[in-house]
């Protein structure tokens, strides 16, 4: 009897669990990019699109703080309230020119480059206006021309000066808003997309999969005839003990050839001449 080979479906085993952990791998590796470059869009939007937008929003803010603070001083009571007023302005100066100096390296595009210096030509002249209403301001206690002239100034020089660097603030927010707004964009393209390319990327793996198990079943080693025959042997002529043949055919011999009903006829031999 020939023994049934086992290397053939071993080695078809092999193979179909070794491209089906490849399928696996390949669709994890897909979900692990995808995830990477989505961590990567926002890790960028977080840390260089959004502090340059809320950096602009706060020089607009503060910008429109020096205006007041200088109308404060000419509207002040005494001396001491001048000094808290120039103190203030002199420590919001500092603050405004140091972030300056910081975003330098932060610009978005070449744009962002122009404005930021756009912004910081717009100060130093805002601040050289203010610095004559400053001035003017300071002898408005004792000259009542001073006080008319630093209003003068004021609604002047110092107005137009003003009017320029909320411009150029207004333009450069405008354009780091737009493109914060077209980073989110693509982040969440790009979320999409992933999405799209792991859901493509798990189809594909089950459609292969599914051909690789049609493959397997279709190539595994038929069964033998042999053992079918004796498979169906085994099902359907049961093995019988020995004595049990020997006495059916006994009944057999005794039962004879002849029909039911009749009787048996002894055999009758010629006699034998001597």
């Amino acid at each position: 009897m020939p023994a049934i080979p086992l290397h053939a479906p071993r080695r078809l085993l092999a193979t179909t669990w070794l491209a089906m952990v490849l399928l696996v791998a390949s669709v994890s590796a897909l979900a692990v990019w995808q995830t990477q470059r989505i961590e990567t869009r926002f890790s960028q939007l977080q840390a260089q699109t959004l502090p340059v937008v809320d950096l602009v929003r706060e020089l607009r803010r503060q910008a429109e703080e020096q205006r007041g603070l200088a109308a404060l001083h000419l509207m002040r009571g005494d001396e001491s309230e001048t000094s808290r007023l120039e103190d203030r302005i002199q420590a919001q100066r500092q603050q405004l020119t140091e972030a300056l100096v910081i975003y330098e390296g932060r610009a978005l595009d070449e744009a962002d480059r122009r404005l930021h210096q756009q912004a910081r030509q717009r100060f130093a002249a805002y601040w050289q206006a203010q610095d004559k209403v400053l001035a003017l301001s300071r002898r408005a206690l004792d000259d009542p021309r001073a006080a008319q002239a630093a209003r003068q100034v004021m609604s002047g020089d110092a107005q137009q000066a003003f009017t320029a660097l909320r411009q150029v603030l207004e333009s450069w927010a405008s354009h780091v808003e737009a493109r914060a707004a077209q980073a989110l964009a693509e982040a969440r393209s790009d979320a999409q997309q992933a999405r799209w390319l792991i859901a493509a990327g798990a189809l594909v793996a089950a459609l292969l999969g599914a051909a690789l198990a049609r493959w397997a079943l279709a190539s595994w080693p038929a069964v033998p005839a042999w053992a079918e025959q004796s498979t169906s042997f085994a099902d359907t002529e049961p093995l019988r003990a020995p004595s049990e043949i020997m006495a059916e055919a006994v009944a057999q011999a005794r039962a004879g050839p002849w029909p039911a009903g009749s009787q048996a006829q002894p055999e009758r031999h010629p006699e034998q001449t001597h």
